[in-house]
């Protein structure tokens, strides 16, 4: 009489076990999000705010960063590709290559990032905004440095 509850219950608890192991967030692959920002090089402030955005991505691991220049030749030291050769790169998805064309005809820099549940862009509201909202913080303080250090050094 017991072992049919027992296999019931049993079988109960595996399907719960394999329902809520999809609700996980999984970890993060390499390339998961893609981040797009169009400057100008001329910017000093537009070529900080791509240093950090480089430094951001670097360390986080996950994230693909494209700096498009609206200037060419790229200066040296930036690590970035012109405009109308990333126009011209048709493995990039359309909607993206779309939207950098049309921020061309704007002067302002514009950041757009690609995350697996939402895309964000900086067509509404300040890059430093739109970083925020896709995880992608652009001001760290020097805590947060010292913190993550910390962090690193613990587990080596």
């Amino acid at each position: 009489m017991i072992r049919p509850y027992a296999f019931a219950a049993l079988s109960l608890i595996l399907l719960l076990g394999t329902a809520l192991q999809g609700l996980r967030p999984a970890a993060a692959a390499a390339g998961e999000v893609r981040v797009v920002y169009l400057f100008s090089p001329a910017s000093p402030v537009q070529v900080a705010r791509l240093t950090q955005l480089q430094r951001r991505a670097d360390s986080a691991g996950n994230v693909d960063l494209t700096a498009v220049s609206r200037t060419n030749p790229v200066p040296q030291g930036i690590r970035a590709i012109y405009a109308a050769r990333f126009l011209e790169d048709f493995t990039i998805d359309a909607s993206t290559r779309r939207w950098v064309s049309q921020r061309l005809r704007q002067g302002d820099d514009a950041l757009r990032v690609h995350r697996p549940d939402a895309i964000y862009t900086s067509d509404k509201t300040t890059i430093e905004r739109t970083a925020v909202y896709a995880g992608m913080a652009l001001v760290a303080t020097d805590i947060d440095f010292s913190t993550w250090g910390k962090v690193k050094d613990l587990f080596r």
